[in-house]
């Protein structure tokens, strides 16, 4: 009898699993599922939300660079405003002292007076009258007759009207890196006679732009019109990252270079408005851009986890609250419909 009872309750067992199955059906399409349509309506919802972060992130590295240009070419004007001093000193003194006529001429107070305008001046090492064949005339040290006609500096002499700077170089009188900065003299009829130069001694340079601009603070060098250095706080390091001569010769930009040990710097430059003189400056990347990449990374990654978060929370949350809810009634009304009260 037990076992007639027993086969009687699992064909109703039988009966109703097979109710409860023809209650379940599949989604016709994309939407006919809770589940599916909740996730398309909140991630059609949040969409807006996370354009916008990943504009902001676009839009803040963009600032980012913006305010490393304005630094960096503050830090570039800066560090090269008592060079440019130096250098408008330097014309100054020679445009005064081609008035002077006992220079002009040559004659016995020569030497004295352009020993003691040398004394004056912390950043001279030597002042000399130079006659148009490229000789020494006079000179607050002692070297007359030295040729100079064969120095490249000398054939942008005479090439030019107007002050002359020099490119680095070692000086045949005084034996010292120096700068020579050569102001061209020209008679009433507007002849050639010859040229006044100053010996701008550059390890005093340097050590000035040390003073000015300590390399804590960037590495900053001042740059002739063919991107040749001058003057630098950091030789070693400006003559590796200012290398490239096109890089260096465009104003405001930000430009990338490495040093020898790989480290990346960004650098721009700017002009100094005399004689093509150009100042750059450089910081380390990973200083100048300290947290910028991290904020645009949030401003990326941010978006993607609340996508994440929202489907996972979405799934367990339709599937607890509202799909077990739906099933049962599914299946209740299924029974229903088979008669079965």
């Amino acid at each position: 009898m037990w076992w007639v009872r027993g086969e009687a309750a699992r064909a109703r067992h039988r009966e109703r699993a097979a109710i409860f199955a023809s209650a379940v059906g599949q989604p016709r399409h994309l939407l006919d599922s809770v589940r599916r349509g909740l996730l398309v309506v909140i991630l059609l919802a949040i969409a807006p939300i996370a354009s916008a972060s990943m504009l902001q992130g676009v839009l803040q590295l963009r600032r980012a660079g913006e305010e490393a240009q304005h630094r960096l070419l503050q830090g570039a004007i800066a560090g090269a405003g008592s060079q440019q001093n130096v250098f408008a000193s330097a014309e100054n003194v020679l445009q005064a002292l081609k008035n002077v006529q006992a220079v002009r001429a040559a004659g016995g107070e020569c030497a004295p007076t352009l020993y003691g305008a040398t004394l004056s001046l912390p950043f001279a090492s030597n002042i000399a009258l130079i006659g148009k064949d490229g000789r020494v005339a006079c000179s607050a040290l002692a070297a007359p007759g030295q040729d100079l006609s064969k120095y490249e500096w000398w054939r942008e002499v005479l090439a030019s009207k107007v002050f002359v700077i020099s490119h680095r170089m070692l000086s045949p009188i005084t034996r010292q890196q120096v700068l020579a900065a050569t102001l061209p003299l020209y008679g009433d009829t507007g002849v050639f006679e010859g040229a006044i130069s100053i010996a701008i001694d550059a390890g005093w340079l340097d050590n000035l732009l040390k003073r000015e601009t300590p390399l804590s603070d960037g590495v900053a060098a001042v740059l002739d019109d063919d991107g040749t250095e001058l003057v630098s706080n950091a030789p070693d390091i400006s003559r590796r990252l200012f290398a490239d001569t096109a890089a260096v010769q465009t104003s405001g930009a930000l430009e990338q270079a490495t040093d020898e040990a790989g480290r990346s710097w960004t650098f721009a430059t700017a002009p100094l408005d005399r004689q093509g003189l150009r100042v750059a400056f450089a910081k380390p990347t990973d200083q100048l851009f300290a947290w910028t990449t991290l904020h645009v990374a949030v401003s990326f990654v941010l978006p993607v986890v609340m996508v994440l978060f929202t489907i996972v929370a979405i799934w367990l949350a339709t599937d607890r609250i509202v799909l077990q809810w739906l099933l049962y009634l599914r299946r209740v009304t299924a029974v229903y419909a088979q008669g079965h009260y």
